[in-house]
């Protein structure tokens, strides 16, 4: 789905006055790779006991079941998909972002509905 939804052209790319630091990329991008293959993540993650939040669009052309199963093994992990946002949901759906987070700070206070779609 990304590389057709990249081809339509449909991918947000946030832009930035400083350019991309290609070594510093690298460095994080070896850094993820190590710790994901730790034996022990997928352990410690389900008892990570904070509450944790997840905002995705739906029109995002990036893969979501990453971030579903990470909110899935969280015992406190909560997703929210915001309907027509894609990836630089702060610039289309800055309301419907804010409102997804004010949302989980003060659970008492709303229930997620209108349109977002929690998963859990």
């Amino acid at each position: 789905m990304y590389t057709a939804g990249w081809a339509a052209g449909r991918d947000q790319v946030a832009t930035s006055a400083f350019p991309v630091n290609t070594q510093i990329h690298a460095a994080a991008l070896a850094s993820w790779r190590g710790y994901v293959k730790q034996p022990e993540l997928l352990r410690r993650l389900a008892a990570f006991a904070a509450p944790y939040l997840a905002i995705l669009g739906s029109e995002d052309v990036r893969p979501s079941w990453p971030v579903e199963q990470l909110v899935r093994l969280l015992p406190r992990g909560e997703l929210v998909v915001i309907d027509g946002a894609g990836h630089c949901l702060w610039w289309t759906h800055r309301v419907e972002l804010r409102d997804g987070v004010s949302r989980f700070r003060a659970p008492d206070e709303a229930s997620l509905g209108g349109g977002s779609q929690p998963v859990r």
